[in-house]
């Protein structure tokens, strides 16, 4: 289904999308409008294609790219702040050394043993949330 009438945010949204170059096709899909309209508004606008017009998916996919570089930087820039005083920032793989837990030997049905392991990796806390679940905790 077409619209009549381009408010001026459409206008803007058109010149948006073919200043980042996405296709005319993409553009119309995107504004709900026929690519025939799109073009002919376009024309009215004195807008024209740039050589090399890219998938509206490509630039978003770059756009994506982009943000999430931006967010790794800050999360970086964040753990080098927190690492200064935060023993929490420098320590390495493996369980915390203010663990709670305790390792322990336990015998326990093969049935039970294949029915947490079929659930693939973290089977051993499956089992002890189980645990604390049927004690209470």
């Amino acid at each position: 289904m077409t619209r009549a009438l381009w408010s001026p945010e459409d206008d803007a949204e058109l010149r948006r999308f073919v200043d980042i170059g996405v296709k005319t096709h993409a553009i119309a899909h995107k504004l709900n409008r026929s690519q025939g309209g799109v073009s002919a508004r376009m024309a009215t606008l004195g807008i024209y294609r740039r050589e090399g017009e890219r998938k509206f998916s490509e630039v978003a996919a770059e756009h994506i790219r982009v943000v999430d570089q931006r967010l790794l930087k800050a999360a970086n820039c964040a753990a080098l702040t927190l690492g200064a005083g935060n023993s929490a920032a420098k320590r390495g793989r493996g369980r915390p050394p203010a663990s709670a837990k305790e390792n322990v030997t336990l015998p326990i049905d093969k049935v039970v043993l294949d029915h947490f392991r079929a659930g693939g990796p973290g089977w051993e806390t499956r089992i002890n949330k189980a645990l604390r679940k049927v004690a209470g905790l």
